[in-house]
């Protein structure tokens, strides 16, 4: 596929404003907006008046970032990571959940 289909195909896709994305991730604007000006998470396209406009990408890639955060990670460091990395790390977390008894989800690991 050209670039010039890739334009195209991007241009149909959904775009979301930043209180949708915000709602739909489960955050406030305001945490929305740090993220992107601290940890440059996602770079939303901007309509002509200068409006943040959010993929499904992107916000697929936000509520891995908001799911991860909620099980302790830190935001620098998964900013860093791409979407198929936070996915992986989401699963990962996920099969060890799902092997722990129920009692023991989200005690703290013993250290040595």
């Amino acid at each position: 596929m050209n670039d010039v289909n890739l334009l195209q195909d991007d241009a149909r896709l959904p775009r979301y404003r930043s209180s949708a994305a915000a709602r739909m991730v489960n955050i406030p604007v305001a945490t929305l907006r740090v993220w992107e000006r601290r940890y440059q998470v996602v770079g939303p396209a901007q309509s002509a008046s200068g409006q943040r406009l959010y993929s499904s990408q992107d916000v697929r890639r936000l509520v891995l970032i908001k799911q991860l955060v909620n099980r302790g990670h830190g935001i620098g460091m998964l900013a860093r990571m791409e979407t198929p990395q936070l996915q992986d790390l989401f699963d990962e977390a996920r099969e060890v959940d799902q092997t722990l008894a129920p009692g023991e989800r989200g005690r703290p690991v013993p250290r040595a």
